[in-house]
């Protein structure tokens, strides 16, 4: 999201099956880190594991023994069913997406993903609408220049010269902002 991108790998068509659509299109809209909260409620994470490869066999050897057909997330319907006919879900991601992505493009089109989670009777026909959104995320401008910021960001906060051990301050940032003279001037920089 914060890259100009959707949710790639069936994510838009996943989560709403496992929390359903309104509570996931508030964490895709919101770009956020998912909760770890989400794991305690068991809807997201099956597990947390220290070493991946270790943890992974000893999850796919109990998961075998406890049942011969593990669910899959793509066959878990019933959150998206109900959803069907809720007009609210949809109007609401759109207002949250323009009150807090105004004028970007990858929030309409996980909106539109979501959507076909919810009214396509099969997964793998939700799964090609995510593609082609995808691509179009992928094609429009908007990506490239929030990879841009997103990473700009990261290298202004690191700088080279200050070694690691130099103690770092921190500001109550103003958010009192005025244009002036071509460029944006902030009233108070430090409070």
């Amino acid at each position: 999201m914060n890259l100009g991108l959707l949710p790639g790998a069936g994510g838009t068509q996943r989560l709403p099956r496992l929390v359903g659509p309104a509570e996931a299109l508030k964490i895709m809209l919101s770009g956020a880190h998912v909760p770890e909260n989400m794991h305690d409620v068991g809807l997201i994470i099956d597990e947390i594991c220290e070493d991946l490869i270790k943890d992974s066999i000893k999850f796919i050897q109990k998961v075998s023994s406890e049942s011969e057909n593990h669910p899959k997330v793509r066959d878990k319907n019933d959150k998206v069913i109900e959803a069907r006919g809720d007009d609210n879900i949809l109007a609401e991601a759109r207002a949250l997406a323009a009150k807090t992505r105004r004028g970007q493009f990858a929030p309409g089109q996980i909106i539109a993903c979501v959507e076909a989670a919810i009214n396509e009777d099969n997964f793998d026909d939700g799964m090609k609408k995510e593609a082609d959104y995808f691509l179009e995320c992928l094609v429009n401008p908007q990506r490239e220049a929030m990879i841009h910021i997103f990473f700009g960001e990261r290298a202004a906060s690191k700088i080279a010269d200050i070694p690691k051990e130099t103690p770092l301050h921190r500001y109550q940032e103003s958010r009192n902002y005025r244009f002036r003279n071509n460029g944006w001037r902030n009233s108070n920089v430090f409070c």
